[in-house]
């Protein structure tokens, strides 16, 4: 066997690790650990490797005859990608699919260049190949990620899109059908991806805007709040004020009469009532926020708005934090993230019936040039783990924990969730 026939059997298992790096492309989770899932598709490979050098000694250079037996290769591709991924049905089919037509789209573009010897053909095919595995990595990838996370249903829908363009693209790449018709076909594949990123990148907006909208509220809340403690406290002083005489005149009538006692007692109540027009008095609650001013606003209020609202529940609530005098993420999603994994360590507390035990700590510190920032509390519920992140069965909760890691994905920050028994943490270095 000549080198030059022992390298046309390898070209269909090049073929194939290219659409296995396509149908990877787009999935952004496993059930399974990356080196699992490496080793798995590496041996699927290998399996698949003796049946195409059968094909390519039985066909030759026959390559029409030859791609009519490597569909089941790449059938066997998609059905360990839908079996490996871990997502949502809808969004996996949706993303499998546009990785699939992505195939076709890069093969079609390279059918021009593909002329001459046989080395040449593979190697015009491997450039295209390569091109566009890295522009759909650097630009389509992260649009459409972004998509599934703030697109919750309608993948199913979505999904037929790249499908029914698949099956015109295979049904006019016959070659009874004109070149000129595939090549419209592809082109209309484009525009309507265009159009389609276009559109997630239109939700997406939307959806920062409703999250905003979200913090606007509870900071309006949180000023609210504000003005009612001092209101309070203006009434307080008002009252002290008018009182202030008469204690005056008691204390100058006990020392007159050298009753030091009764005087400081006057005194010490005068300290007692002054006390009480301290906001938030009687709360064990320690703030220190820096940053900017921007910075520091946004989040005192935010956490000024919590702070009431664990008080009304019988929570304990203190807080330690020093925020970064310029922080290299977004404020709008980090308060988003405070919002989630607060409201989370409230809803635990709640579940512990002794008032005294409800406990929740916020901290955060720079660490030399790296942020951290730790969320704890108190818990009576056994928690349940899956793939080191706490899960729960409660209808209409679990979207903040996929809320806090993707803020952590987004800004490539390391995130843990631990527990001990008597306390939850959730710690996140950025």
């Amino acid at each position: 066997m000549t080198f030059e026939h022992f390298s046309k059997l390898l070209v269909p298992t090049i073929e194939n690790i290219n659409v296995l790096l396509y149908l990877t492309i787009f999935v952004r989770k496993w059930r399974f650990s990356k080196k699992t899932v490496f080793f798995v598709c590496t041996a699927v490979i290998l399996l698949l490797t003796p049946y195409n050098i059968i094909c390519g000694l039985k066909f030759g250079t026959d390559r029409q005859a030859v791609y009519m037996f490597t569909p089941l290769c790449h059938l066997v591709l998609i059905l360990l990608i839908l079996f490996l991924g871990k997502m949502e049905r809808g969004r996996l089919i949706f993303s499998v699919s546009s990785a699939y037509m992505l195939i076709y789209l890069c093969s079609t573009l390279s059918r021009p260049f593909e002329v001459g010897s046989y080395y040449f053909q593979a190697f015009i095919r491997l450039i295209f190949f390569t091109a566009f595995v890295y522009v759909n990595y650097r630009y389509h990838r992260p649009r459409l990620l972004k998509a599934m996370n703030w697109i919750e249903n309608g993948w199913y829908a979505l999904s037929m899109i790249p499908l029914s363009l698949l099956a015109f693209m295979m049904y006019t790449g016959l070659p009874k059908n004109p070149p000129v018709t595939y090549y419209a076909l592809t082109f209309e594949g484009f525009l309507i991806y265009a159009i389609l990123f276009w559109v997630f990148s239109l939700v997406e907006k939307q959806h920062q805007m409703e999250r905003e909208h979200s913090l606007l509220q509870t900071q309006v809340s949180a000023i609210r709040q504000h003005c009612d403690q001092l209101e309070d406290i203006n009434q307080n002083m008002r009252i002290i004020r008018h009182d202030l005489r008469h204690y005056c005149q008691l204390m100058e009538n006990a020392l007159n009469a050298g009753e030091n006692a009764a005087a400081a007692s006057v005194l010490e109540q005068i300290k007692d009532k002054i006390s009480h027009t301290q906001i938030d008095a009687g709360n064990s609650c320690c703030t220190s926020v820096g940053g900017n001013t921007q910075t520091s606003s946004s989040v005192n209020s935010l956490l000024s708005y919590y702070q009431h609202l664990a008080g009304k529940y019988e929570i304990s609530l203190k807080i330690t934090l020093a925020m970064p005098q310029e922080p290299s993420f977004d404020m709008v999603e980090f308060c988003v993230l405070i919002s989630n994994g607060v409201e989370n360590a409230i809803h635990a507390c709640m579940k512990i019936e002794n008032p005294e035990n409800r406990k929740i700590v916020i901290s955060g510190e720079m660490k030399r040039e790296q942020f951290f920032f730790e969320i704890k509390n108190t818990y009576e519920e056994k928690i349940k783990f899956e793939n080191h992140r706490p899960v729960t069965t409660e209808e209409g909760h679990g979207y903040g924990i996929q809320s806090i890691c993707a803020f952590a994905c987004k800004y490539n920050a390391l995130l843990d969730f631990q527990d001990d028994g008597t306390w939850f943490r959730l710690r996140l270095l950025i």
